[in-house]
């Protein structure tokens, strides 16, 4: 028998863009990755790989991400984070506020806000009271509702998505703790161990993760029987922050958290934020009346009066070029260090 082949149809189909291209390929090396991680789950222990600022994670992180950047190229690859189920990729995201506005009757807390964070920075929001600060983190968060404007999460618009279901994190200013629940215990559900208890982590590596951040961030062993009605404002406060370093959030909100911690405490905190934002490549935005905190905290500070974003720029620009004069009276009124020492201010 003879197999007559004949000349090679041509169907004229259409050839894939670059940007399809790439993006089958993303698909195909996100599946290689999820395999890779699922197979040193299984060779080192789910211990070893409990939490990104383990050596150990942070090296097969290195590892994983130099593989990608063979198939994808080095300006492709994704940022990698081990989130509950230390298997899953979690990128690091912008967020963008646009002509977000929201009432209370006839006050209106935020007023056609718009705002962009780039993602992994460090936003700091300063402004009178009452100009809308922590109403704009609590639209973020999904505690509020906007009554028009749209809040966008890398890229995605979440005004639907509900509370809880946005990968944000807050620290209220009145420190929202439990109050029939004490403040540690590895066995049992408490204030800080309950976001790792409801993610099914064992005692034993509760107590590993929190014990050393509980030593960090001064909360004392003979603090964790107590519960916050028997705290000083001070120590519930730093409960509030361990609370929200015990999670993984894509972004943490913060809303005065430092406003009842004594001045030697304050410096030592301030830098404990910075590392933890550093350290899990967070987009973070900081809500403060102490402009101090916001010089040595933000990449940039966004002043706010009556609902709206004056001017949003680095802290050396706002002191040297304030673009109105409620920006430039408002800094004038700080002691604030000189232009030309921000950068020893931040280290």
């Amino acid at each position: 028998m003879k197999l007559i082949f004949g000349p090679t149809l041509k169907l004229g189909l259409r050839q894939p863009t670059a940007e399809e291209q790439l993006a089958d390929r993303v698909r195909s090396r996100m599946g290689l990755l999820q395999m890779m991680l699922q197979i040193g789950n299984q060779l080192f222990g789910r211990k070893y790989l409990r939490h990104n600022s383990l050596l150990l994670g942070r090296n097969i992180v290195s590892v994983i991400a130099h593989i990608i950047s063979k198939f994808l190229g080095a300006d492709q690859i994704p940022w990698l984070f081990f989130g509950a189920a230390f298997t899953s990729i979690r990128s690091v995201v912008s967020l963008a506020l646009r002509e977000l506005t929201k009432r209370f009757g006839a006050v209106v807390a935020v007023d056609q806000a718009t705002l962009t964070v780039a993602s992994g920075e460090f936003l700091v929001i300063v402004g009178a009271s009452g100009c809308g600060k922590t109403t704009t983190l609590r639209l973020i968060a999904g505690l509020e509702a906007p009554d028009s404007g749209t809040i966008f999460i890398g890229g995605v618009p979440v005004n639907d998505v509900p509370v809880g279901k946005r990968g944000v994190q807050m620290i209220f200013q009145s420190y929202a703790l439990w109050p029939h629940m004490k403040v540690f215990d590895e066995h049992r559900y408490t204030n800080l161990s309950l976001p790792l208890k409801i993610r099914k982590w064992s005692g034993d590596k509760i107590g590993e993760f929190l014990r050393p951040l509980t030593q960090k961030l001064g909360i004392e062993e003979s603090f964790f029987q107590r519960r916050p009605q028997e705290l000083s404002g001070g120590q519930q406060q730093r409960v509030a922050l361990g609370r929200a370093m015990a999670t993984s959030p894509r972004i943490l909100l913060m809303d005065e958290p430092l406003s009842n911690i004594d001045p030697p405490n304050r410096l030592r905190m301030r830098g404990e934020i910075m590392a933890f934002h550093k350290e899990n490549r967070l987009t973070t935005i900081y809500v403060t009346h102490n402009v101090a905190d916001g010089f040595a905290l933000a990449d940039r500070i966004a002043v706010m009066k009556n609902g709206r974003f004056e001017q949003v720029d680095t802290p050396e620009t706002l002191m040297r070029q304030p673009a109105t004069a409620y920006v430039a009276d408002f800094f004038k009124a700080e002691q604030l260090p000189r232009a030309g020492s921000f950068a020893q201010v931040r280290r």
